[in-house]
């Protein structure tokens, strides 16, 4: 969590109003101030020292994509821009980078390579978001037109262990890429057991970080053995040049539901994001009603890695299709419980039955049921005439099947799998 502006010192307020009225980043959004970021279990050991970093100003773009870090007090010229090329460029992973001092601005740019990679240059500006962005999409553009090479010592090359080349791999690694410079997001790879796929996805992944075609990889397994796995077999093996991070999510869809539910309560009852700390707080008016911003960044908030939800794995969990983002929080927060299926039933029900031509003693009928139909309604069992009428406690109440058929004119059964395709069609819509 970084510091609020107001808390900015007199040395660097003045570069964030010059970035915020010259160069329209706007504060807490795409501009933090003193944002703290906890070093990764893998830089520990080249850094262990620290335990976190904490850059003077983060700039980045609307999917929190870091695009340039701004070290703001050059008192040790040596040390910070030592600092900004390896730690924090590192963590990151920033394109640009400025050093700043009240009489001039250094700046670096992490995509330089050749003669220009050696030093920081002096400017008298900064950039825009779109002037970044830009020159983000420029340079994809000129890696996507270089030769990408591939390095056969981690896959593709001669394995002495079955003694010869592992040619596949190198063609499966350079289909991808060749794919994905056309503009190809979605592929599927299949090889057996055995046949080296850890070691193609890291050959891979280095061939795609070294030529600039993409900053962060993904890679993604369902077990912790998997995961160490590819870390100690795999990926150790460009760890110098390509640092990873191990991070474990929780994914709704793998576990019990009320599992679920109480990941979500407790990490929205504790988040001090500051997005989400303003919208508990509005949440407290029982008259308040969200506008579609909030409700956007709520759900911004619940695709992060704590949690990992969305709007429908919430409708999921409290088996509430139309149930709203907002619906959730409030109940979350003990504010407004979510109707359960057997109450949302029975709320509909009494109102249901008196919009068909029922008569009068066949609406006591339909009332008198109405307990046993929206239970196993709402349990999703089997209700039919037998159901009711198979329980003497029933049919002491109501009356006998033979009776109660009479009185809807031999029609009972169709009444009741009417009433339970509107009230399954209702729970499921």
């Amino acid at each position: 969590m970084g510091k609020k502006i107001n808390e900015a010192t007199s040395t660097d307020l003045p570069v964030i109003l010059r970035l915020v009225n010259e160069y329209h980043w706007k504060i807490e959004d795409t501009l933090l101030y003193q944002q703290s970021y906890e070093i990764p279990e893998n830089l520990k050991k080249d850094y262990s020292t620290l335990k976190s970093i904490k850059p003077d100003i983060v700039l980045q773009d609307l999917n929190g994509e870091v695009l340039a870090v701004i070290e703001n007090n050059l008192d040790r010229e040596n040390k910070d821009l030592l600092k900004l090329r390896t730690v924090i460029t590192q963590l990151l992973k920033p394109r640009f980078l400025y050093a700043c001092s009240a009489e001039r601005i250094l700046f670096y740019d992490n995509a330089w390579r050749g003669l220009d990679a050696g030093e920081f240059k002096q400017v008298t500006t900064f950039m825009t978001l779109e002037e970044m962005k830009l020159k983000v999409e420029q340079q994809k553009k000129i890696s996507s037109s270089k030769e990408i090479s591939i390095d056969t010592t981690i896959a593709g090359g001669f394995d002495p262990t079955v003694g010869k080349e592992r040619y596949y791999q190198l063609a499966c690694i350079r289909k991808i890429i060749e794919n994905y410079k056309a503009g190809k997001q979605k592929m599927l790879i299949h090889m057996a057991t055995g046949l080296g796929k850890t070691r193609t996805a890291v050959a891979l992944v280095k061939a795609l970080l070294s030529s600039g075609l993409t900053k962060r990889i993904l890679f993604v397994v369902d077990r912790r053995m998997l995961a160490k796995q590819a870390v100690d077999d795999g990926f150790a093996l460009i760890s110098k040049e390509h640092t990873s991070s191990w991070i474990t999510t929780k994914i709704i869809d793998n576990l019990p539901i009320e599992e679920a539910k109480r990941i979500f309560e407790e990490e929205l009852k504790k988040t001090e994001v500051p997005v989400m700390k303003e919208l508990k707080q509005k949440a407290a008016d029982d008259n308040y009603q969200p506008s579609d911003e909030e409700i956007k960044k709520f759900i911004d908030w619940l695709a992060k890695p704590n949690i990992f939800l969305d709007e429908g794995h919430l409708q999921k969990m409290y088996d509430y299709k139309e149930g709203s983002a907002w619906d959730f929080l409030l109940h979350a927060l003990g504010k407004k419980k979510i109707p359960t299926p057997k109450e949302r039933i029975e709320k509909s029900y009494l109102s249901y039955i008196h919009t068909y031509n029922f008569t009068d003693e066949q609406i006591i009928v339909l009332k008198k049921i109405k307990d046993v139909f929206t239970s196993n309604v709402a349990s999703q069992k089997n209700i039919d005439e037998k159901e009711i009428f198979g329980n003497p406690v029933y049919e002491r109440l109501i009356g006998s099947y033979e009776s109660i058929n009479k009185l809807f004119e031999g029609k009972f059964n169709e009444v009741i799998n009417d009433l339970k395709i509107a009230f399954g069609n209702k729970l499921n819509a």
